[in-house]
């Protein structure tokens, strides 16, 4: 009797060493996919060239630097989005962080991070560098 008891519990052990394994490569396959989800591989001349468009659109990228979809939005263009901060298109809402500017981010009304305004528009949300591409006119090559 011992012997099945001891059989059932390694079986069920087994299972649930292997549904762990499974739900784990399920995770990371979709929080990979959530990355880089609609993002497309450019090289930096591209990247620099579609943020300069952005910038001479006025598009704003609203965010924080605790705040992890920004910061993948932000990766997007390389280097930490140091580019979109050169170019004065990412504006950081939160008192604590660099270069702050919440006054901006409350006069704007911004909800949450990050926000996107394209063509006088907000969106909330992380965004593709196709979607971006696709709301402001911007073209990614």
């Amino acid at each position: 009797m011992n012997n099945k008891k001891e059989k059932r519990n390694k079986l069920i052990i087994s299972a649930g060493i292997i549904a762990g394994v499974v739900a784990l490569f399920l995770v990371i396959y979709f929080a990979l996919e959530k990355i880089t989800g609609g993002a497309v591989s450019v090289d930096a001349s591209s990247t620099d060239q579609f943020a300069k468009c952005l910038s001479e659109k006025n598009v704003k990228m609203y965010g924080a630097y605790w705040c992890p979809h920004c910061v993948n939005n932000k990766g997007m263009f390389g280097n930490e989005g140091k580019i979109l901060v050169d170019l004065e298109i990412y504006v950081e809402c939160d008192a604590g962080g660099e270069n702050p500017q919440p006054g901006v981010c409350s006069e704007k009304r911004i909800g949450g991070c990050p926000t996107w305004e394209i063509n006088n528009k907000l969106y909330s949300g992380e965004m593709s560098m196709d979607k971006i591409a696709e709301l402001s006119g911007c073209a990614l090559e």
